[in-house]
């Protein structure tokens, strides 16, 4: 969760994630964002991004381009 203020803070955007491994291979991936759209929503091409590869720094540069895909993010005062 990622905020401008520490008390009675709203968030800015927030992520929940879930990778699930066979050895060092991805083989499921989930993630969700919230304050990227007008509801949280998961980020399907950046999961399909990165089912199949190895779990490691080059799988998650190829997920966080496939963001972009993902979502137009908001452009209001909490989400800028």
């Amino acid at each position: 969760k990622i905020s401008k203020r520490f008390d009675q803070d709203i968030s800015a955007v927030m992520g929940a994630f879930r990778v699930d491994l066979d050895g060092d291979r991805i083989v499921a991936a989930r993630l969700a964002f919230g304050g990227m759209a007008a509801t949280p929503k998961r980020a399907a091409r950046a999961e399909a991004a990165l089912i199949g590869e190895i779990f490691g720094e080059a799988a998650f540069q190829k997920a966080a381009a496939a963001l972009a895909e993902d979502f137009t993010p908001l452009d209001d005062m909490r989400a800028s």
